[in-house]
């Protein structure tokens, strides 16, 4: 594994992550956490080493204003920071001696909505896309949180921040701004999705409130390019339970093995 550290435009820092296979690549893919995600996610190593298994170079990176090692503060995390970071990584990554294209992109969340957004805006540069529990328009997302968990929005808007703790270790927290969510209400990326030509592949849990099934088929439907939706039976917005990681694991493999 070999680290860089990438600056954007406002010399803020974004560290990656590079893995490189034993034998000769046959391709290049992006990793994307979601909001308060990181890249050591132990889901997203998972489905790294999938990628890795299969001879891809793997390039894992912190978003900005997240729980990994890039600069920014959780409060300030957003949608458009998402896209942005992504853009910048591809733009620093392609005059490197690994990068070739057409690349794949495995985003989670917002990382997933930030794959979206750039599949649409130039889609001969990917070859395929992995979408896991897509967040892709912010009205959508908070109409499934106002059906669900009116109490908690109302509370949310009202202290405007909402504390965050990850699951798999407490000690990294902080605070969710509900300005997120206005920000994410900028975009409606299912209306522009038939610009996708390459394989998309879909993945959410049945009980996810971000990214219900309802979200995901109204984004499938839109989709005209080789498509494959699938939701996992017992999955939440991330994957910590062992059966759950088994499935997202073959699902991976299996679709890679067409694509």
């Amino acid at each position: 594994m070999t680290k860089f550290i990438i600056k954007n435009k406002s010399n803020e820092s974004i560290i990656a992550n590079i893995l490189k296979p034993k034998d000769k690549p046959k391709g290049l893919v992006f990793i994307l956490h979601g909001l308060a995600g990181f890249k050591e996610e132990d889901y997203l190593v998972t489905c790294a080493h999938i990628f890795l298994d299969n001879n891809f170079i793997v390039f894992l990176y912190d978003a900005r204003h997240s729980f990994g090692e890039s600069d920014g503060d959780l409060k300030n995390a957003c949608f458009s920071n998402f896209i942005q970071d992504f853009e910048t990584v591809l733009n620093w990554a392609k005059d490197k001696e690994f990068y070739q294209e057409p690349i794949y992109a495995l985003g989670h969340s917002l990382g997933a909505g930030a794959v979206l957004y750039e599949a649409i805006k130039n889609p001969s540069l990917f070859k395929g896309i992995i979408c896991l529990n897509p967040v892709y328009n912010g009205n959508k997302l908070l109409d499934s949180y106002q059906q669900t968990k009116p109490d908690f929005v109302l509370k949310w808007q009202q202290e405007k921040y909402l504390y965050k703790e990850k699951e798999s270790n407490p000690l990294r927290n902080g605070y969710i701004s509900f300005d997120h969510i206005i920000d994410a209400k900028k975009y409606h990326l299912e209306t522009k999705a038939s610009a996708i030509t390459c394989p998309v592949l879909l993945i959410t849990g049945d009980r996810d409130i971000s990214s219900t099934k309802k979200i995901n088929e109204d984004l499938f439907n839109n989709l005209n390019s080789k498509k494959e939706l699938h939701i996992i039976k017992g999955g939440t917005h991330t994957y910590r339970t062992q059966e759950n990681k088994k499935e997202l694991e073959t699902v991976l493999k299996e679709w890679l093995s067409k694509n």
